[in-house]
This record gives structure tokens, C-alpha cells and sequence, in this order.
């Protein structure tokens, strides 16, 4: 079987994944054709062949992280085929992936810098797309753009959160939040120039193809901020740090979505 074709079908077969992951198998797809081509049969790629593999995207590729996540979705796609009786043995089996951890781009972003960022822009819903990463730790942008109005409750001072990275696991499909100071004020003023029959609090900005990171890179220059590595996820890894020096681990992680393990690795 050509190469290309053991993986478009292995994408095409994952109807269970979210538009990312799918995005993600994509890229690597891409990756592996680029390297071996598309018709190169999947039984003679060896095992010096991926380890070839793996050098050359250690090198082409910016941070170890990203070579890492790709040999492991490599294996994803070879184990497939193992499962299907297609292959009797994976090339990528003995291949290593490495950590996918970098301390070097861990960022704790101070409150100064973010209430500058904020205070730099006038687009209300920005301003809100920014303080719910930095300041309510959401998931950006799958937990933002499936808030909605309903979902903040204004006398109880919480927030339902629907996770799609854990819907999957019983329990997991929400959570509930503090609706933190930071928070509050800036989604009253979102909630005065919003249409009463609007659904989600975020609306301009829910197109999937919308890049966030671009127009926040933007945002970050006409502030005169230096931007910090991974952006949205360094907001999110920056208040699960400041909240557990006032509250217990467990209870932050609770608000946040994730377990200790994960919070602590970040």
C-alpha cells in the first residue's frame, strides 16, 4: 500500500476527532510524505528510515516538542495499520519521540503586562478574549467560543465551562468556575453592546479559520509588549500558577480542567 493513501484513510476513518487533532494527523501527514513521497510503499520503510526520519525533522523543525508530537503521531498511524493486518511490525516502533516538555518556553505573564494589553485595545471583545485567557484559564480557542451568556451566572458569581478536550471522559464535559473580579466588569460591558437574543459571548471572532494568534500578535505590538512563546497557553499556565499559591492544588485543577500531574508538568 502507498504511503499516502495508509494515511489519508486513517484520517478519513477518525470521525472522532475535534477539527484540531484532525488538523495535527494532517500536518504530520504531510511530513511523512514530504520525506519518504507519496507513493512509497508503507512495507519498505525500515527502521533506519524513521530514525532518518526523526533526525531530519529534529533538525528542520523549530523546538524538539514539535519533532517529538510528530514521531508519536507516526506511530498512531503505523500501529493502525498493525491493528488492520496491513503490517506486521511498525518502523517507528523502537524510534524514541523525546519529550514533548520545553521548559525554555514556559512564561509567567505578570498582571501588569496583560492590564497594559488590555487597556491598549479598544475592541471589547478582545479585551474579554484576553482576560478570560489570562485571568479565567480558558482553553483558547475551543472553551472561549463555546461560552455562552447562559452560562454566566451573574448572582451566583460561576461560569460553566464546556471542555471539548474532555468531553470524552464521564464527568469531564464541564466544569464549573469562579466568575473572577477581572473577569466580571469586562463581560458586563461585552453584555451592554450585545444584542439580547445573542448566544455566545464571543461572536465576531467563532470563525474556526480565524487566526486568534496573528490578530493577538498585532494586538501585543501596537501595546509596545514584547510577545512571550506560546501565547495562550502560557495565559492559562500563568493563572493555574497564581491561584495555587492561594488555593489547594486539587481545587485549582478542578476550575481549570486538568489533574495535578499536568498542571505541575506545565
Amino acid at each position: 500500500m502507498p504511503l499516502a493513501d495508509m494515511l489519508d484513510a486513517y484520517i478519513k476513518r477518525r470521525t472522532d476527532l475535534k477539527s484540531w487533532s484532525i488538523k495535527m494527523l494532517q500536518q504530520a501527514r504531510g511530513k511523512l510524505v514530504g520525506f519518504f513521497g507519496q507513493k512509497k510503499p508503507i512495507g519498505a520503510i525500515t527502521a533506519g528510515d524513521a530514525a532518518d526520519f526523526k533526525r531530519a525533522m529534529t533538525v528542520k523543525l523549530s523546538t524538539a516538542t514539535v519533532a517529538a508530537k510528530l514521531i508519536n503521531l507516526s506511530r498512531q498511524f503505523f500501529k493502525d495499520a498493525i491493528a488492520r493486518e496491513i503490517l506486521d511490525k511498525s518502523p517507528f516502533v523502537g524510534i524514541k519521540s523525546g519529550s514533548q516538555k520545553n521548559p525554555a518556553r514556559k512564561k509567567f505573564v505578570a498582571r501588569e503586562t496583560i492590564m497594559t494589553v488590555i487597556a491598549a485595545t479598544n475592541d471589547i471583545e478582545w479585551k474579554v478574549i484576553i482576560a478570560q485567557a489570562r485571568f479565567g484559564g480558558l482553553r483558547i480557542p475551543t472553551e472561549l467560543v463555546a461560552l455562552r451568556w447562559e452560562d454566566i451566572g451573574w448572582d451566583t458569581g460561576r461560569m460553566r465551562i464546556r471542555a471539548s478536550k474532555t468531553e470524552h471522559h464521564v464527568g469531564h464535559e464541564e466544569r464549573d468556575t469562579p466568575l473572577f473580579p477581572e473577569l466580571r466588569s469586562l463581560l458586563l460591558e461585552l453584555r451592554k453592546i450585545t444584542p439580547p437574543d445573542a448566544v455566545f459571548v464571543v461572536n465576531r471572532y467563532r470563525n474556526p479559520e480565524a487566526n486568534l494568534r496573528s490578530a493577538f500578535l498585532d494586538l501585543l505590538e501596537h501595546a509596545s509588549v514584547k510577545p512571550w512563546p506560546k501565547l495562550f497557553q502560557n495565559l492559562r499556565s500563568t493563572r493555574q500558577t497564581e491561584l495555587t499559591e492561594i488555593y489547594a492544588a486539587h481545587v485549582v485543577c478542578a476550575w481549570l480542567g486538568n489533574c495535578e500531574k499536568v498542571a505541575k508538568d506545565h
